[in-house]
């Protein structure tokens, strides 16, 4: 791999300039061509280090989604049970996809392709197993992978459409975990109790210091990025 005189690497420089074009312009309006002009390198050494822009989304959405229940957990709070700690974790990452439409072509496209999606849904089923395998005690870790891909398409459907009046983001959140509790046999008490946690709280608020947390981690990983103000 090209070293550049300042130490930075071909591949690191493809990479901070793809993470930053995808969060202002979105995944499907950045182009290769406009990538390669970003960071000042040809065709050939894109294609050299990632092939398509699809490899660098498959690292960028790998970094994003670490940690993700651990964050949602700090949330929470720690007398709050793993049902509720899922259902803030999922309508913090739905909530966020909402305030930037950037995000949400991230998101969407990453539940999508191939290679992301298999990613999401392998780190997915773990912590999943973690949490809902008391309601399962007939299921294993891959019957959980094959429930994930069912409520990850659901949560892609959901994150699909920008909330409107007739369907606002509330709405959206509560349709959104009924399905998946249901999905992953919730009994109604403990469904009941996370929807009135998720419900009493400021989810946008909640999204936004996430989602600013987040783009200051990508900052330190790939390259600057701006703070998002809540729109």
């Amino acid at each position: 791999m090209t070293v550049r005189s300042d130490g930075i690497t071909t591949r690191q420089k493809i990479l901070e300039a793809t993470v930053k074009l995808f969060l202002n312009n979105g995944f499907h309006q950045t182009t290769t061509r406009e990538i390669c002009a970003e960071a000042g390198v040809s065709l050939s050494s894109f294609n050299n280090a990632y092939r398509s822009k699809e490899g660098v989304l498959l690292e960028l959405v790998g970094f994003m989604f670490q940690g993700q229940f651990a964050k949602a957990r700090r949330i929470s709070g720690t007398t709050a049970s793993p049902v509720t700690v899922y259902a803030v974790e999922t309508a913090i990452q739905l909530a966020m996809t909402d305030l930037r439409s950037t995000l949400r072509d991230i998101y969407v496209e990453a539940y999508t392709m191939n290679s992301t999606s298999e990613l999401i849904y392998k780190n997915t089923a773990m912590e999943l197993y973690k949490i809902f395998s008391q309601y399962n005690p007939g299921l294993n870790q891959g019957d959980f992978y094959e429930l994930e891909i069912a409520s990850g398409s659901v949560m892609r459907g959901y994150m699909a459409i920008p909330s409107n009046p007739y369907f606002p983001l509330e709405k959206k959140i509560r349709r959104l975990l009924e399905v998946n509790f249901a999905i992953y046999n919730i009994p109604p008490q403990e469904r009941a109790a996370a929807l009135e946690y998720v419900d009493k709280m400021d989810i946008r608020a909640a999204a936004l210091q996430l989602l600013n947390g987040l783009m200051a981690a990508i900052a330190e990983k790939f390259g600057s990025c701006e703070l998002l103000d809540e729109k």
